[in-house]
């Protein structure tokens, strides 16, 4: 295809685009995406019976988020319902209420059979044509610089609803586990580069205060994971709307955990130790040790909350690669500040808390996008 001629198809589409404007009113809110969801709804139930929602978005290559918005109007205006299916419970199908197949009747198979009735020189072949080159257009656009397809859009995300639940459990679990495991070994990290420089009351300091960290962190991705079953139940509804508030809910009850935090052990890291039976000739160290660590409990509670939001919209592969990088920076810091500037245990509890925040640092942007996905699902724009 040459490009005059390429102009001259896209200048068609055009024109299909003024085409469509020009359909029928529709009642009050209603949207011309809705009719082509129903109209999917109903052709899909009539080729294998029944009609799920990652049907609709391969029926029309549209994406998932974009889908589910739709299908949750239709379902607020009674043409469309929701069942759980009889075989699997997690599965959930779509079917057209008694208005809705009135709806489809008079909005696409009469009216479509009208138009249809009044083009008898148009011949099937010309129509086949056509339809043939939008495919192909389709096709060959994710081959384009700075063209996004759908299936990597939808790619990160693992699904619970739909499909055998064993591998998507272990694609989940499994950067779960090893996020936990890396976030573990900042303590470990810490003692083994202080074994090689420092003294005997440098390990302790370091083994006792990465110990009661380690407790501390614990805590926190207990309690970020709340947030992450919340919002991965709020998508699962096809509620996008309560999965952002919790996101913000969240955002809000951890600052004010972490500010509080904060404050506690940075004013009773000595108490602390004192409980902990830390050994005089290491107490000092210890106290040093929680206090600059203490200094980054919001760093770690902001990048928990960012793995709760990610992992509760089915990526749980980024917090994984996150804390990896984290964990690459400490052990380079732990070597710089502790080898070469020998700070001892005050550069091992820098160099922890500077790699955190590189981790978090790293993840903002990717929370922003997984935000705006969110608010995307409540009001994504809609191609005509």
């Amino acid at each position: 295809m040459t490009q005059e001629k390429l102009k001259q198809f896209l200048d068609a589409c055009f024109d299909a685009k003024r085409l469509i404007e020009k359909l029928p009113d529709l009642p009050d809110g209603m949207k011309p995406r809705q009719v082509h969801v129903l109209d999917a709804v109903n052709e899909i139930q009539k080729k294998q019976g029944f009609c799920r929602v990652s049907d609709i978005s391969s029926y029309m290559n549209t994406t998932l988020p974009s889908i589910t918005k739709l299908v949750q109007e239709l379902e607020e205006r009674n043409l469309l319902v929701k069942q759980a299916d009889e075989k699997d419970k997690r599965v959930i199908n779509l079917t057209l209420t008694e208005e809705g197949k009135e709806f489809v009747e008079l909005r696409v198979t009469h009216f479509h059979g009208e138009w249809a009735s009044r083009l008898p020189d148009l011949d099937d072949a010309v129509v086949d044509e056509f339809v043939h080159a939008i495919t192909r257009m389709q096709e060959t656009m994710p081959g384009i610089k700075g063209v996004k397809t759908m299936a990597k859009e939808n790619k990160k995300e693992i699904s619970f609803v739909e499909g055998p639940i064993f591998q998507s459990l272990i694609r989940f679990a499994l950067p779960v586990l090893g996020a936990l495991i890396l976030q573990a070994a900042y303590g470990a990290v810490d003692l083994l580069v202080v074994g090689w420089f420092g003294d005997a009351s440098s390990i302790s300091a370091v083994g006792t205060g990465s110990n009661f960290m380690q407790m501390v962190t614990l805590i926190i991705t207990s309690l970020a994971m709340g947030s992450t079953v919340m919002i991965g139940q709020h998508i699962g509804e096809g509620k996008p709307d309560k999965a952002g508030k919790t996101v913000g809910t969240s955002i809000v009850l951890f600052a004010i955990i972490g500010i509080a935090m904060t404050v506690i052990l940075e004013l009773f890291a000595g108490p602390i130790a004192n409980i902990l039976q830390v050994p005089a000739e290491s107490f000092d160290k210890t106290v040093l040790y929680l206090r600059i660590c203490s200094g980054g409990i919001l760093i770690i509670i902001a990048y928990n909350v960012i793995s709760s939001v990610l992992r509760g919209i089915g990526n749980a592969n980024l917090p994984l690669l996150f804390v990896g990088i984290a964990c690459a920076a400490n052990i380079a810091g732990d070597l710089f500040f502790v080898g070469v500037l020998k700070l001892d245990v005050a550069g091992a509890a820098l160099a922890t808390v500077l790699a955190q925040l590189i981790s978090v640092i790293a993840s903002m942007g990717v929370l922003k996008k997984a935000i705006c996905r969110l608010n995307s699902k409540r009001r994504l724009p809609h191609r005509p």
